[in-house]
């Protein structure tokens, strides 16, 4: 049932690997980036290196997710907690 299925859904909408494959394309080509005819076939098979930059908004955003979350850990770091914490002293009351 599950293979009818699969196949049914693949004859009414193709198969997904190939609309990837081709969305990946558009998108390069979209963007500027310029496939040659052995570049068109090989990007079907492996997927090549990201443009240049989008490999320097990858390690922007690396860094500012970085610094956020340092400035969220020392803002909390801030906070009270749940009243005063366990006293460690060996005194006696």
């Amino acid at each position: 049932a599950a293979r009818a299925m699969r196949s049914s859904v693949s004859r009414a909408f193709g198969e997904p690997g190939e609309a990837f494959n081709a969305g990946e394309r558009a998108a390069y080509t979209a963007t500027g980036g310029r496939l040659s005819s052995g570049a068109a076939a090989a990007s079907a098979s492996a997927p090549s290196g990201a443009p240049e930059w989008a490999r320097k908004l990858r390690a922007e955003q690396g860094v500012r997710d970085a610094g956020l979350t340092a400035t969220h850990v020392i803002a909390s770091g801030d906070r009270g907690g749940s009243g005063e914490g366990p006293s460690l002293s060996q005194r006696e009351e």
